[in-house]
């Protein structure tokens, strides 16, 4: 069947097999190379292929991929808001959290999110501050890094399959760290933004850009974990209420962006809501001459379904991971 589609790349692969080319080895290099080689092939079978973050589209566009789209995902607000802050002291007992400041990172446990640097900069943040850290998710490296020394001084939480749940730890703390200088967009970062929570992150990738726009927070310079704990401790003395409070309208601009829109409307030189597109104008809409008309959205990710989704996608990807690394042999 002859059916337009577009392809939303949320999951940046090639940086999964090398996520830093330049410190990598021949053989990643090589497999990161091929699995490029493949995402240009699968953006000339498409419409469109959508990124949802500004860092993202500059990948694709500088590894050969066209008509690249920036999209953002978007948070349920009913959901993640800021009255759930009000039950955090009953959130904290619950999962065995302590009272005092507290910092939480939410995500994959996996080498590429950098959740070692985290680690190694954190106990010199509390030793100033007093602030403690818990680390909510699963993932390949979670048993090395429990391991680690002094790991013990962490709080540890498994992945928060119940969404109510998720958002409840979200408004119970007082700062959400990304450390992942290569996120492609962070959706648990935009979570805390709605939840009143907010956000360090490094100073690369699409955390980056949620931070710049939303004003709620601060970025470190990426890779460095001394400048992680001097800017998390800046922002642990300051007001992180009054703070977290400013960046909750950024993540409501956010929730407005429906790539559903995209497939509806099949009308030429048709508009899309995408304040943060650099083409917008003034009433946050910009003309996407290049997706029309679009009768099909392939791999539509909503953020609601983009957790329930997450596993199947980490397994995919490790086995096209493992696929390319084979031939690069």
């Amino acid at each position: 069947m002859d059916v337009p589609v577009v392809w939303f790349y949320h999951s940046n692969f090639p940086r999964v097999i090398a996520p830093w080319p330049e410190h990598a080895g021949r053989l990643r290099r090589e497999a990161a190379r091929l699995a490029w080689g493949y995402v240009r092939r699968l953006g000339r079978m498409v419409r469109a292929t959508l990124a949802p973050s500004d860092f993202v589209a500059r990948e694709l566009e500088r590894a050969g991929v066209d008509r690249v789209v920036r999209v953002s995902l978007g948070v349920d607000l009913e959901l993640f808001h800021p009255a759930r802050r009000e039950a955090a002291a009953e959130t904290r007992r619950r999962h065995g959290l302590p009272e005092g400041p507290l910092a939480m990172y939410v995500g994959r446990l996996a080498v590429e999110k950098e959740v070692d640097l985290l680690l190694t900069a954190w106990p010199e943040v509390q030793r100033r501050t007093g602030a403690q850290l818990v680390l909510v998710g699963e993932g390949p490296a979670r048993r090395r890094l429990q391991r680690r020394p002094g790991s013990e001084r962490f709080h540890w939480l498994p992945f928060q399959r119940d969404r109510d749940g998720l958002a409840d730890l979200l408004a119970a703390v007082d700062l959400a760290v990304a450390p992942c200088s290569i996120e492609t967009f962070g959706l648990s970062a935009l979570e805390a933004l709605a939840s009143g929570t907010p956000l360090l992150s490094a100073d690369r990738g699409g955390v980056a850009e949620t931070v710049a726009r939303s004003g709620a927070g601060a970025v470190f310079r990426s890779g460095d974990p001394v400048a992680l704990a001097d800017q998390a401790e800046q922002l642990l003395r300051g007001d992180l209420a009054e703070l977290g409070a400013a960046g909750t309208p950024g993540a409501g601009d956010l929730s407005g962006v429906r790539v559903a829109e995209i497939a509806q409307d099949q009308s030429p030189g048709r508009r899309v809501y995408s304040p943060a597109h650099p083409d917008a104008g003034a009433d946050g809409y910009v003309t996407l001459p290049n997706v029309n008309p679009i009768h099909e959205v392939v791999n539509l990710m909503s953020a609601q379904k983009a957790y329930d989704a997450n596993a199947t996608a980490v397994d995919t990807l490790k086995t096209m991971a493992q696929r390319a690394l084979e031939i690069a042999r």
